[in-house]
């Protein structure tokens, strides 16, 4: 696992210079893992927009999305990228 991990999308073959910072990447063989945390009351756009972000600039193949500000529980939602296509599992 490493934490605010920082990484360098490629386009055209070429490292841009901007990064993306993400909380915390799971290290697979299968794929790496983004997890994403928060501590708002609920998730929105926003904080979909920014994992969907990750998972399309990493080309990593899943995201979990958890918010820990929600009232009774942390709230969890678990996305899968393949061909810049995403979908919830």
């Amino acid at each position: 696992v490493k934490r605010e991990y920082v990484h360098h999308p490629v386009y055209k073959g070429h490292e841009l210079k901007s990064a993306i910072k993400m909380d915390l990447v799971v290290m697979l063989q299968r794929g790496n893992v983004i997890i994403e945390c928060k501590a708002i009351s609920a998730i929105g756009y926003q904080e979909r927009k920014q994992t969907f972000g990750y998972l399309r600039g990493t080309g990593f193949p899943i995201a979990i999305l958890v918010n820990f500000g929600a009232q009774h529980r942390a709230e969890i939602e678990r996305y899968f990228c393949k061909n810049n296509i995403i979908t919830p599992f």
